[in-house]
């Protein structure tokens, strides 16, 4: 018997449990309770989980008499599956307590609350909800609503290793339009078995990147999920919230996604919504070992991170000093590697594996750390107290020393030597190496040096090996302005190994030189097609508006056979859009890329992921 006054909570659990309902908990500060069923969802809140769970039953019940009695009509409840042990505390989560359809029991994920400041989305102002039926009609034949999920399938691994690189903001955002599109795809199809098979493995991926990026809750990604859920974490009116359907959250959510990133362009971050572009210079050295190390250090505490993570530990929820002191460097590393050449698959799961451990451990510096708003005031490399240059130089100078000539080597190969040493090394290093050279050495000629510093150390080691003193002319001193000294570039040397950019730009340009490609965007770039042109040599390049009223247009373009590659310019357009790229290109046999936004680096990154180009030294991807 279950009454207000004496709630008998295990009778209720068993008799919701034989109706068919399923009980939601999770923590975080306090108990929050789902009791879901069919189109029903009553929800609960307590100090305790059976606080929540007696707030939602009076939800449920709304009379006492009808509280009193209901229970009481079940004198043998129905085979019950039982309930999973709570999750813990710090890992709150909303698992399923019951039985699940059988053809959508994967798509049940379970995400956490991530307890930090919400993202600045989130405090945007309500959106408008166009009014739309409530019951979706079946308007797509099988075959097609098949077509279209699977084309979802290509595009969520078509755009892993970019997204990967996005602020969490982002992922999340993007994670839910897809989820979104597909369920819309789903009702349109009126939930025909096999779509709906389908759209349970998109659901099982998009769940298995967000435990990887651990980008914050998707509440569409769980298995009794309604599009109403959706427009509570798109900050719809509630009274907005009943009318919609998974189409329309879908849209929502692009809606969003776009508002997003114009808000972050206007705040000045970068292309991937991260505030510390202007701090990723010096570049580190060798990011792939660097990226290995990263792994590796994580791994030893957070698990695999090619995995969904582990149980919350007390190590984990209260680090240690050690470990806390660990968790700031290894964070830092982190930020500091995202601009370079590197695996950016691994290093989104990497990132993700260490803002799941700020979360967990709720604290604090670790969390601004993680946080895309965050910069440093310095760079990362003076944050981490590195001096990459220095030690780039350092190895050449290294490696110089170790290739040294040894006595009896060719002249031509000693010359050669001293002038790469006159650039590196200081002629009283530089002598020690020429004794058994002495002759050719001062036989060499200052005219046959173009820059100044190695002039000037050429007459000095001359000097040494006893040849007359040293007599600079007017070429080779420093020149002054106003008495001030100009600053001589030749002297400061390289700045920094290559970009990200330039690297993989040097790999992917073969492949792109003499192209007659295809840019498709809402929007005129004069300026960003000269430099696309330029930078991969493509023999046209050619832009078109890639608006839904100009679908036909851009479609024609595409199969008329005049192009061999199209770039589309994701931010920018529809996932109807895109897909409808997609299915046009492959008729015409052209290739197509994704790149967000249609900037120089997300063509080189988007190009490289479809030529199957990576760095050399590249680690093993995250899966």
């Amino acid at each position: 018997m279950w009454t207000e006054d004496t709630p008998d909570l295990a009778v209720a659990r068993l008799h919701l449990a034989s109706l068919g309902y399923v009980v939601h908990v999770r923590a975080g500060g306090f108990f929050e309770c789902l009791v879901s069923g069919g189109p029903e969802r009553w929800f609960g809140r307590g100090a305790t989980e059976d606080d929540a769970l007696i707030d939602a039953l009076r939800c449920m019940y709304p009379s006492r008499a009808s509280r009193a009695a209901r229970p009481s009509q079940v004198a043998e409840p129905a085979r019950v599956v039982a309930p999973p042990d709570p999750p813990a505390a710090a890992q709150p989560t909303m698992p399923a307590e019951g039985p699940q359809p059988a053809s959508e029991a994967r798509t049940q994920v379970e995400l956490p609350s991530v307890h930090e400041a919400p993202p600045p989305s989130e405090t945007l102002a309500y959106v408008a909800v166009p009014v739309v039926e409530a019951t979706p009609r079946a308007t797509l034949d099988v075959d097609t609503a098949l077509g279209e999920v699977n084309d979802l399938l290509i595009v969520v691994e078509s755009h892993r290793q970019e997204l990967a690189l996005m602020s969490r903001e982002r992922q999340r955002l993007q994670l839910l339009g897809w989820i979104c599109h597909a369920r819309a795809l789903q009702d349109a199809s009126g939930r025909y078995p096999r779509v709906v098979g389908l759209v349970t493995e998109v659901a099982r991926r998009l769940g298995g990147l967000a435990k990887l990026w651990w980008p914050g809750s998707v509440n569409a990604l769980q298995v009794d999920a309604a599009p109403a859920d959706v427009g509570k974490e798109l900050n719809v009116p509630p009274r907005d919230r009943a009318l919609l359907t998974w189409a329309t959250a879908a849209e929502l959510a692009e809606q969003r996604l776009r508002e997003v990133e114009e808000r972050d362009e206007a705040a000045g971050l970068d292309e991937y919504g991260w505030a510390d572009a202007a701090r990723l210079e010096p570049a580190p050295l060798g990011p792939a070992d660097r990226l290995s190390e990263l792994r590796r250090f994580v791994e030893r505490v957070a698990g695999p991170v090619d995995k969904a993570p582990p149980p919350v530990t007390d190590d984990i929820r209260r680090p240690a000093g050690e470990l806390r002191d660990s968790l700031m460097r290894w964070a830092r590393l982190g930020r500091w590697l995202r601009a370079s050449p590197i695996d950016f698959a691994l290093w989104g799961a990497t990132m993700g594996r260490i803002r799941w451990l700020a979360a967990a451990s709720q604290s604090a510096p670790l969390l601004q750390l993680v946080d895309e708003r965050y910069s440093p005031v310095r760079s990362w490399a003076a944050d981490l107290r590195e001096d990459p240059e220095a030690k780039r130089q350092q190895q050449v100078r290294k490696t110089l020393v170790k290739n040294r000539p040894q006595p009896g080597a060719p002249d031509d190969a000693v010359r050669a030597w001293v002038m790469e040493a006159l650039g590196v090394l200081p002629p009283e290093r530089i002598l020690n190496h020429m004794r058994d050279h002495r002759e050719l050495v001062l036989g060499l000629t200052v005219d046959t040096v173009d820059e100044r510093r190695q002039r000037r150390h050429l007459k000095r080691l001359q000097e040494l090996l006893g040849g007359p003193p040293a007599v600079m002319d007017a070429s080779d001193v420093t020149p002054t302005m106003d008495g001030l000294p100009v600053v001589d570039y030749e002297d400061e040397g390289d700045s920094g190994g290559p970009t990200r950019d330039q690297e993989l730009l040097s790999a992917v340009r073969p492949h792109t030189e003499g192209l007659a490609a295809l840019f498709v965007s809402n929007r005129e770039d004069p300026t960003l097609r000269n430099r696309l042109t330029t930078a991969f040599g493509f023999s046209l390049l050619d832009w078109s508006d890639g608006t839904p009223r100009r679908l036909q247009e851009v479609e024609a373009r595409i199969v008329g056979g005049k192009y061999q590659l199209v770039l589309g310019a994701t931010g920018f357009q529809s996932h109807s859009m895109d897909a409808l790229l997609m299915r046009a290109c492959r008729r015409a046999h052209v290739r197509y890329v994704r790149v967000h936004r249609g900037r120089q680096l997300a063509c080189v990154l988007g190009l490289a992921r479809e030529l199957g180009i990576a760095p050399d030294g590249v680690a093993g991807s995250a899966a």
